[in-house]
């Protein structure tokens, strides 16, 4: 039996999602028996090919891998098989080959269907990159007042978004529930963030907003976002001069889509 031992992969979710998991997907069908390391709740981004998983800070009955006080690089002890662990060429540079699916069973909904991703954190000094709840609030009174009938929803972890008054909370969704509720969605709108890149995979249309600053890989999150990381051309209207673009300047986005 061809064994294959992959990760863990620790950094942030868009990177997993568009330069991890559909390369992992693409060597797997060379094995017989594949084991992913992830972070406990990202199992179902490779349910589809995983045979079996390990996450942070389990020990399993083999010591498959000892997890460093559950953080990176893990160390492998692994004799029977092949491990690879996300290289800076896997992940950032190199020209990789990927196999994408799309997440989400759900049914678009009749009822157009919005949802928020109203990131709350400060995670290696971003607090610049959250749009204040004033805004959220007006962009969702607008929508109301313009497009009628509707439903809303807040994602996002509880502690990295907030909730906002009068939409329906849906954060802290499992991954498989998550997958849902983007795949019946008409829109996620968001600063760019994980789950900006997660809709993109899971048939739901994309308003997202962020500076032009080019990243690690020589291009700007809007060409991440229309382009690079979008394989299956899923509908993005991105807004890029600023973390805080103008409430009405995001609405008119947002319309396109209702």
């Amino acid at each position: 039996m061809k064994k294959l031992y992959a990760g863990f992969f620790c950094g942030e979710y868009g990177w997993e999602l568009m330069r991890w998991q559909g390369y992992l997907r693409y060597i797997a069908k060379d094995y017989d028996y594949v084991c992913v390391g992830c972070e406990p709740g990202h199992e179902s981004i490779y349910d589809d090919f995983a045979t079996d998983f390990v996450t942070w800070g389990d020990v399993s009955s083999r010591n498959m891998w000892m997890c460093n006080g559950g953080h990176v690089p893990p160390i492998p002890v692994i004799d029977d098989g092949d491990y690879i662990l996300p290289s800076k060429e896997i992940c950032l540079t190199g020209k990789i080959n990927q196999t994408f699916i799309q997440y989400g069973k759900a049914e678009k909904s009749d009822i157009p269907c919005i949802v928020f991703h109203a990131r709350a954190t400060n995670n290696l000094g971003t607090h610049y990159r959250n749009w204040s709840i004033e805004n959220w609030l007006k962009l969702e009174s607008m929508i109301s007042n313009e497009i009628g009938p509707h439903t809303a929803y807040c994602i996002g972890s509880i502690d990295g978004a907030n909730n906002i008054r009068s939409i329906t909370d849906q954060r802290g969704l499992s991954m498989p529930q998550l997958f849902d509720v983007l795949a019946m969605a008409t829109v996620l709108v968001t600063p760019s963030s994980g789950p900006g890149h997660l809709a993109a995979l899971c048939n739901c249309p994309v308003v997202a907003w962020s500076d032009n600053h080019k990243q690690v890989i020589g291009c700007t999150n809007k060409e991440r976002y229309k382009h690079i990381w979008n394989p299956f051309n899923t509908p993005v209207e991105f807004l890029d001069k600023t973390w805080q673009p103008k409430v009405e300047d995001v609405f008119e986005k947002v319309k396109m889509f209702l």
